[in-house]
């Protein structure tokens, strides 16, 4: 009769490999069903790690920051890399083809700018188009590049004037 070693095969082979992350507490970890229930429901594994990451997804949050347009101070969430590049893409066609629809610019213009300064969107267009204002423009044009300029991860420094 043979006998086969049983030492090797005590420990499932599952509890042999390494964990890479930590799977966190079971539901069996829990007395009573409800609150079992509760762990289920709120539970979120951790996720294992990544081999690349880029950007911290907790500071994410685009953060407000104030410019001054010709003397008024503005709070501008600057936008994400694609819809500066979209938009600006957008300006361009718009303004060449402003001899077939002279407003599709304005349009694109207003668009931009309500993507900008939101709640304050109005106050912005209506000191445009007021010709006792110097607000012009070329001053959302600047404030458009420095926007760019900052998402691409550079970081203008000072005002640009105009």
């Amino acid at each position: 009769m043979t006998t086969h070693n049983t030492s090797e095969f005590s420990e499932p082979m599952i509890n042999r490999a390494p964990q890479t992350y930590d799977p966190g507490p079971s539901p069996a970890d829990y007395r009573d069903v409800p609150e079992a229930l509760e762990f289920v429901a709120e539970y979120q594994p951790t996720p294992p790690p990544a081999d690349l990451s880029f950007g911290d997804h907790k500071s994410s949050a685009r953060k407000p920051i104030i410019v001054d347009l010709v003397g008024s101070r503005y709070a501008v969430i600057p936008p994400k890399m694609r819809s500066a590049v979209r938009m600006f893409q957008q300006l361009q066609t718009a303004a060449a083809g402003t001899e077939e629809n002279p407003d599709a610019a304005f349009d694109q213009y207003d668009s931009w700018i309500t993507k900008l300064f939101r709640e304050r969107a109005p106050e912005v267009i209506a000191r445009l188009d007021d010709e006792d204002d110097e607000l012009d423009l070329v001053h959302i044009n600047l404030l458009t590049q420095a926007l760019m300029a900052r998402a691409a991860g550079a970081d203008p420094t000072g005002s640009p004037s105009a």
